[in-house]
């Protein structure tokens, strides 16, 4: 199985794992790409996350070009929204 493959596989699986997880707190478009460990999220009651097309979810550590120390970190409020 070559490399792409690989990563085609695993963004398939962080993106069932994320239905799975939020279930309908979570909406993303084509190309979610998530780099490294899978993010952190706190969406309490109607908080809601839309991601759009063609989005980088990058937590990272080895091979980021910036110098993370965790993993990427989304937070709304109760009724938060956040939309990338």
């Amino acid at each position: 199985m070559s490399r792409n493959q690989e990563l085609t596989i695993r963004m398939r699986i962080n993106k069932i794992i994320l239905r799975y997880l939020y279930g309908s707190k979570i909406s993303f478009g084509k190309n979610l790409r998530i780099l490294g460990g899978m993010p952190i999220f706190k969406i309490p009651k109607n908080g809601f996350i839309e991601f759009g097309e063609n989005v980088v979810l990058n937590s990272d550590f080895k091979k980021s070009n910036t110098s993370l120390t965790t993993k990427a970190k989304f937070v709304t409020g109760v009724n938060g929204n956040i939309i990338i």
